[in-house]
């Protein structure tokens, strides 16, 4: 039971993380709690929005949660600069989720000094944008979901031996986490 919830909760975050991210930056989480439950203190609201996450990701996980993911996407389609922000924060959140493929491929990009930055490829060809022998490099950056995308050579990166939840561990942590 507490198992299920977990996971639902979990994908209730999936869920509504990038709907959150589009709203606040539209009008404002905060005014907006403020506005709707001025009576309410503020751990009876964080209470509210944790069961109603655990709701949506218990709905998002069943068979109804393809018409529902597709009504939601035709309603923001109406709305491009909503719809394209909506659908990238949602695929970054899916790669740390482990539910894409964004980080598969870890490398390591080569600074002029030989030092090393951990990255990851996500377009492996820049030819159609008339680079050739160019890669598309995600850097996330520490302690944050956060990163910069960088287009280089191929060149200047070297494949990373290790597994991509190592490579994503020494760059998220700072390096803290790699001391396993």
């Amino acid at each position: 039971m507490i198992k299920n919830s977990i996971k639902y909760f979990f994908k209730g975050l999936l869920i509504l993380t990038p709907l959150a991210i589009v709203f606040y930056v539209i009008s404002g989480i905060d005014s907006f709690f403020k506005n709707f439950f001025p009576f309410f203190s503020a751990t009876y609201i964080s209470f509210i929005a944790i069961i109603l996450i655990v709701a949506i990701g218990f709905i998002f996980s069943s068979k109804f949660s393809k018409d529902i993911n597709t009504r939601i996407k035709n309603i923001l389609k109406k709305f491009p600069h909503i719809y394209h922000t909506y659908l990238s924060i949602q695929r970054v959140f899916a790669s740390f989720a482990g539910k894409d493929n964004a980080f598969d491929n870890p490398v390591w990009v080569v600074a002029e000094d030989d030092s090393r930055q951990v990255g990851f490829v996500t377009i492996d060809s820049m030819d159609k944008f008339g680079l050739d022998n160019y890669v598309a490099v995600y850097i996330p950056n520490s302690f944050s979901i956060s990163g910069d995308t960088v287009i280089i050579q191929k060149s200047k990166i070297i494949p990373i031996t290790v597994n991509k939840k190592n490579a994503l561990t020494l760059a998220l942590s700072g390096g803290i986490g790699g001391k396993d």
